[in-house]
């Protein structure tokens, strides 16, 4: 059966003491079959009081149990994937959250949309669309560690837990997603996806964690999408800072700073992740203008 040594003392103390026991218990039938009953177990006594034997009632609970387990999972997973809903995964998320909180350990979110999806059912119709999600989350979750959680986070998003997982290891697990999702087409289309990443600060509410990824999901898919943005971090092309100074000069100045030579342009070193390389990048441009000296 599936019970422990622990289940059959309480199962014994309730007949020596009360002379009576029920409750679900799993039996092996003559096969080898585990299957699930609910028992009722009556001691019968003699007339001295002495314990004869004991009679067992019960009756196979199979289906209910396959009833119960069933609407369970209509009431956490969406239908159409079969991923966990918004409503399971924000209870999971909670738990996760109190879990890596007691254990002191990492905990990384990410939030993952498939690009330009809507131009997928427009152009190819809803049913085509519904096939691609649903290639999408089979895809993912083959993906995922056991710990893991695949969610469909609404539309054509998803949202992935990984306990245990420091950022750094959430970015290239991340970035290994993105890449399997573009090497090879789902329902014969050319699919990529943006994602999103935040990891759980102590003390920090699920809003906020999730508010960060979806501004890091976000940035992700302003930058040009199919990459991989980390809050708090650059998205690719961020890194080149152009700032307006409220004081611009007039352009005909411009002109003569130009002509003179007069602007100055620092460099700063800039690291990709994507194609892992150093380049040189300028920043901003200054001008030591007599009226306005080193306007930017």
């Amino acid at each position: 059966g599936r019970h422990d040594a622990a289940f059959y003392r309480r199962l014994w103390a309730s007949l020596h003491e009360r002379g009576h026991w029920q409750g679900e218990i799993w039996n092996r039938n003559c096969h080898g079959e585990i299957y699930p009953v609910w028992q009722s177990i009556t001691a019968v006594h003699d007339d001295q009081g002495s314990v004869r034997h004991y009679v067992a009632v019960f009756h196979n609970i199979s289906e209910r149990k396959r009833i119960e387990q069933e609407l369970e999972r209509q009431a956490s997973r969406d239908h159409l994937t079969g991923a966990y809903n918004r409503r399971a995964f924000d209870a999971a998320l909670r738990q996760a959250m109190l879990q890596a909180e007691q254990a002191g350990q990492p905990l990384a979110l990410l939030l993952l949309d498939i690009d330009h999806f809507k131009a997928v059912n427009d152009r190819h119709g809803h049913d085509l669309g519904d096939r691609v999600l649903q290639s999408m989350a089979r895809r993912l979750g083959n993906s995922l560690r056991s710990s893991d959680l695949l969610a469909r986070w609404g539309g054509e998003e998803f949202a992935v837990l990984l306990p245990d997982t420091p950022l750094a290891g959430a970015e290239v697990f991340a970035e290994r997603l993105r890449a399997r999702v573009a090497e090879r087409p789902l329902q014969g289309l050319a699919i990529t996806v943006s994602i999103g990443i935040s990891g759980w600060r102590p003390g920090e509410r699920s809003d906020a964690l999730l508010g960060r990824a979806d501004s890091a999901l976000y940035r992700a898919k302003r930058s040009g999408r199919d990459s991989v943005v980390v809050a708090g971090k650059p998205a690719p092309g961020e890194d080149v800072l152009w700032e307006t100074h409220s004081l611009l000069p007039a352009p005909g100045c411009c002109l003569t700073a130009l002509r003179q030579a007069a602007f100055t342009m620092p460099t700063r070193r800039f690291w990709s992740p994507t194609t892992a390389t150093l380049s040189w990048r300028p920043t901003r441009a200054s001008w030591n203008s007599p009226a306005s000296p080193w306007m930017t």
